[in-house]
């Protein structure tokens, strides 16, 4: 595995982790703030983690950390025959607190009505509805309409095709059995007190865009405990936010794929054309990658996909893109001489 997908993992593997921890104390407290009308949409009870291939290790990090919280190992439902809406359904009004783990997803037809249904949590009053986690290879990346409801992570990384992958499992299995949940009881511990002083101050008298974000406290509460032990602080373990780094609007989403226009553009100029206010891009017959870059950029964009005889195309506005673009001065600012500098000036 590359370095930089190493690091990659890294970040995406704590974000996991957190959000894991402290979904038992989404659902009571998305009941609290119902009650006095406050933003809910930062205690999502549906978090997805998806890669375009197998061997990422999906599977292994959930069931790990669901180990972590129970002491026990958990295998997954299969996504293949239990995702459906009635088994969502059931698992949600009949599994407390802890996190039900459904792997393998093929699509999220069959189960979108109560994803945009998630509101039922607290207008039910289910005060121990668990968060719901799938692992998929097959949805790369989800419309807003998920992701505005749901967390959404995702690996690029993969096992290196040169390693013995089944001695690799042997050896997942031997740490998964090591495993046990003292880490857990003292955090829930912390963050018992520190939900407890949320809902006081969500109570008085808060400022008007104040909304609950117990990922934030949870990331607060984990950083406090390693300091605690003594563990010397690495940098992808850091205080995190919903709106930075698990909303529809996640930086981390579509710097992402910008990086992977980006790079593209490298490799394959002649796929693009540019007018005074837009980037046409083509990806020949690959639906797939078209439909996964228009819903992971921001809505700024106003990415688009559209299609004729020759393949699929996508359009994105172009000083929107290259406001985000890490690139747009070196390979960006020098694109064509159909475009003169003024054009392609950024502030």
């Amino acid at each position: 595995i590359r370095d930089r997908d190493i690091d990659n993992l890294k970040v995406t593997h704590f974000k996991l982790l957190n959000a894991m921890f402290c979904s038992p104390f989404h659902a009571p407290m998305r009941c609290i703030a119902y009650s006095y009308d406050k933003v809910r949409t930062a205690m999502p009870l549906f978090l997805t983690m998806a890669s375009s291939t197998a061997s990422c290790g999906k599977t292994f990090m959930t069931k790990a950390i669901i180990h972590m919280m129970t002491g026990k190992s958990i295998n997954p439902f299969n996504g293949a025959d239990e995702a459906k809406i009635n088994n969502i359904r059931q698992y949600q009004t009949f599994v407390s607190g802890f996190p039900v783990l459904i792997d393998e997803l093929k699509n999220f037809s069959n189960i979108d009505k109560q994803i945009k249904n998630s509101e039922m949590c607290e207008q039910g009053n289910f005060k121990n509805m668990p968060m719901c986690v799938f692992t998929t290879n097959s949805v790369s990346d989800l419309s807003e309409d998920f992701r505005k409801r749901m967390i959404t992570l995702k690996l690029t990384a993969r096992f290196p095709s040169n390693e013995d992958e089944t001695k690799a499992r042997a050896k997942a299995e031997v740490i998964l059995s090591k495993l046990s949940s003292a880490f857990y009881r003292a955090y829930l511990i912390k963050m018992f007190d520190a939900v407890k002083s949320e809902i006081e101050y969500m109570i008085e008298d808060v400022p008007d865009d104040y909304y609950p974000d117990l990922l934030n406290l949870s990331s607060k509460v984990l950083i406090d405990m390693f300091k605690e032990y003594g563990y010397d602080i690495p940098a992808y373990v850091k205080e995190l936010r919903y709106s930075i780094d698990y909303s529809v609007n996640s930086p981390e989403t579509y710097t992402r794929t910008i990086k992977e226009i980006d790079d593209y553009y490298t490799k394959n100029k002649s796929a693009f054309s540019f007018t005074n206010n837009k980037i046409k891009i083509f990806l020949g017959n690959d639906e797939k990658q078209a439909k996964s870059w228009v819903n992971s950029l921001p809505s700024e964009c106003m990415a688009e996909k559209v299609s004729d005889r020759t393949g699929v195309f996508i359009l994105i506005n172009k000083k929107e893109f290259l406001e985000r673009s890490s690139m747009h001065k070196g390979i960006f600012y020098k694109l064509t001489n159909k475009l003169s500098r003024k054009d392609l000036y950024v502030k």
